[in-house]
């Protein structure tokens, strides 16, 4: 977060509580009001996170370990990754340094295709769409090969 980021998002949380009138004893006083206010929030959906059950969509065992590893937000990203997975299909390609290349695409399309590389022994793939790497959620391309493959181990 850059500085400029940082204060505009201080200046967005006081700007309901503050104005250029208030005085120190009032500041401080709804200073104290905003950060509770806020931790109450944080509070709350850790303790979602933590004692709810997430509902599963799959029988995939991975979805259900997947509940286990991610937080809330992160596991909904994960899920749809999974859902959407059922749309692709996988082709082996090549096999190279133990590792097995495979070309995935949607159902009815060959244009935007993806390519894995799957080293089994491992059990871990990288993806040319490389979301793994910015988000740290597996795409549903490795997803459907995984899942084609019967890999239930979350790790790339």
């Amino acid at each position: 977060m850059s500085t400029s980021q940082r204060s505009e998002s201080m200046n967005k949380c006081f700007k309901d509580y503050l104005n250029s009138c208030t005085s120190m004893s009032i500041f401080v006083m709804r200073y104290d009001n905003t950060f509770d206010v806020r931790y109450d929030k944080v509070r709350k959906k850790y303790y979602k996170t933590k004692y709810s059950r997430l509902s599963l969509n799959t029988l995939y065992p991975m979805e259900d370990k997947a509940t286990k590893e991610y937080i809330r937000k992160i596991f909904q990203i994960f899920q749809e990754e999974l859902i959407q997975s059922q749309k692709f299909i996988s082709e082996k390609i090549d096999v190279k340094d133990r590792r097995n290349i495979y070309k995935v695409h949607q159902l009815q399309r060959q244009k935007s295709t993806h390519i894995i590389s799957l080293d089994l022994a491992l059990k871990r793939a990288i993806c040319s769409c490389h979301k793994f790497e910015f988000m740290e959620v597996l795409c549903r391309h490795v997803l459907m090969v995984f899942t084609k493959k019967q890999i239930h181990s979350l790790s790339t």
